[in-house]
């Protein structure tokens, strides 16, 4: 016998002889005493009158039971939600409380990490967020508890299944943005030199984002593998100034130093209207990381490109002084 309904309930039992469900009478829970479900009075069609529930059912039990059973790949899962407050990234939260909730659930570090440890010797020593990276499939086993198991989902999961995607597709780009940098150059030693102008960009990248409290996630890297492009086609307006400059009378210092000088305007202009533009996105939570990588890491590699193409060009193209 079981109740379906928490005011008015059907009783029902199992009939072996018909082999279905007999739904029998419903019940007023307000005037039935739950603990003296045997006394309960229902109709029994064979009988044609009521009888106690005690002579159709073996024996009550009485429980709680969950209404939904959360599958996740065919596993019962149970699933833990939180919130961040107002003003705080959801990176930043993870990353206070990942090592501590990992800790509490006692993680098997033993079996993730594929290392002994001793009697006396605590697991947890030394353990940061950093010490169990988050991976799509990445699924921890909990010590003590056979076949249970964490796992981190949400915005976490999202983040390193973008990364891993933007991982395994982003060396078949560089490589083809390389070749089409190769074509039209046509010199190994200019698309070498174009390429050098692109790490400067760290430079800006890592304490704007220190600084700001941005954590390198998957748009701050979106907006850094992006920011290649723009740091390239800033050297190659210089680049191209410099060739066009030195057809006459070759690579040497006074004419790269001319070129440098005549395209600081046209670097300057183009750099500030990239980062104006994208000034506003600083007020979105989710373009703010990828929108401060562009705006720090082409003010600062521009500057420098300024600087390291000239320096470039007279190294690898074997420069020499008009007197």
């Amino acid at each position: 016998c079981r109740v379906l309904q928490p005011s008015c309930a059907t009783a029902y039992f199992y009939d072996r002889r018909l082999n279905r469900t007999q739904f029998l009478h419903s019940i007023n829970l307000e005037r039935a005493d739950l603990d003296n479900l045997a006394a309960i009075q229902l109709w029994s069609p064979a009988s044609g009158r009521p009888v106690p529930a005690d002579q159709l059912v073996s024996r009550f039990g009485i429980g709680f039971e969950d209404p939904y059973l959360w599958r996740r790949n065919g596993q019962q899962v149970l699933t833990v939600f939180a919130d961040a407050r107002p003003g705080l990234a959801s990176d930043e939260l993870l990353a206070r409380v990942k090592s501590r909730i990992e800790k509490a659930v006692n993680v098997d570090l033993a079996a993730v990490l594929d290392t002994r440890f001793a009697g006396n010797e605590d697991p947890f020593e030394g353990f940061t967020a950093a010490t169990l990276e988050i991976t799509p499939d990445a699924r921890w086993p909990l010590k003590g508890l056979a076949g249970y198991s964490m796992a981190w989902g949400g915005e976490a999961e999202d983040a390193a299944r973008a990364n891993r995607a933007l991982a395994d597709s982003s060396l078949v780009w560089l490589g083809l943005m390389a070749l089409i940098v190769l074509a039209l150059s046509n010199s190994i030693r200019k698309t070498l030199i174009l390429w050098l102008s692109v790490p400067p960009a760290i430079i800006g990248i890592a304490p704007a984002l220190l600084v700001s409290g941005q954590a390198l996630g998957f748009m701050a890297l979106l907006g850094s593998i992006g920011l290649s492009g723009l740091l390239i086609r800033t050297a190659m307006v210089l680049s191209d100034e410099i060739c066009q400059q030195a057809e006459g009378g070759g690579f040497d210092i006074q004419t790269i130093v001319a070129a440098a000088v005549s395209q600081l305007a046209p670097v300057l202009i183009i750099t500030a209207d990239t980062i104006l533009t994208l000034l506003p996105l600083m007020n979105a939570a989710l373009f703010a990381p990828m929108a401060l990588s562009v705006m720090s890491g082409l003010g600062v590699a521009s500057l420098i490109g300024l600087i390291l193409v000239p320096v470039l060009y007279a190294t690898l193209f074997g420069t020499r002084s008009r007197t």
